[in-house]
């Protein structure tokens, strides 16, 4: 069992030094473990039910153009054949830009030793990018003529995660935009330049329950995400769970 967890250790390390570029344009999430699936690919399946959820976020209420997210997923474990299957909508709205999105998603799970399991997965679909021009300020506005309307783009995305559980311990990782598409549109076409391109981002995600007594149980989590120039980001949470009928909890970023 040791020289598992060694192995995905160096995996997960593998995945955290690949070449990474530009800057996070993925949407973000607070209660991240509430639908990790969106997250991670490879959590597709994991549990013994089908598991369809929504989440909304909406940031910095009474802001104007505050960033709105919104996302549907559903996922599906196809027990006798180790399969996961699953798929997920989302939206992203952050002022003058608008993502779009839809991906399926499948997940493989491996028996490793007792109860711990590994499982790999993929996210694969369509991204939509939505500019609207007339509300970007510009540095030079003698460049207003390129922004003087509406434009969208669509761009192919897929994402690559790996994830391990068992026991009371899960830690995953996945690497998002493996395509890196050049985002196009009628204003920067193949001739006159990309508006810019997707860049990749990797989530680093673990955590560990234990039992307290016969009625509590606590679970405590970290969520990584990178993708350069940005900074490091570092969720930090733990739940209380009483008689696994309801929960409290605590998370600081």
């Amino acid at each position: 069992m040791r020289k598992i967890l060694y192995i995905y250790i160096l995996i997960i390390c593998s995945f955290a030094i690949s070449p990474i570029v530009v800057a996070q344009q993925t949407s973000l999430f607070s209660n991240y473990l509430l639908n990790d699936f969106i997250l991670n690919p490879a959590i597709a399946g994991k549990n013994n039910y089908n598991l369809i959820q929504s989440t909304f976020r909406y940031q910095w209420v009474g802001i104007n153009d505050a960033p709105k997210t919104l996302a549907i997923s559903a996922n599906i474990p196809m027990k006798p054949k180790r399969v996961g299957l699953g798929g997920y909508l989302f939206t992203d709205d952050t002022g003058p830009i608008t993502q779009t999105g839809i991906n399926l998603s499948y997940a493989y799970h491996l028996d490793i030793a007792g109860s711990y399991k590994l499982s790999m997965g993929l996210h694969g679909g369509m991204l939509q990018y939505k500019i609207n021009g007339p509300e970007l300020i510009l540095a030079d506005e003698q460049e207003r003529y390129l922004f003087d309307a509406i434009e969208t783009s669509w761009s192919p995305d897929a994402s690559f995660g790996t994830y391990f559980y068992g026991q009371g311990i899960f830690a995953g990782i996945s690497l998002n935009h493996l395509v890196e598409s050049k985002i196009y549109t009628s204003s920067f076409d193949k001739k006159s330049g990309s508006f810019g391109r997707l860049s990749r981002h990797v989530f680093i995600m673990g955590g560990y329950s234990y039992t307290i007594n016969d009625f509590m149980e606590m679970e405590s989590s970290s969520f990584i995400k990178y993708s350069t120039p940005s900074l490091w980001q570092l969720d930090i949470s733990s739940r209380l769970f009483y008689q696994n009928q309801m929960w409290i909890g605590l998370s600081c970023r």
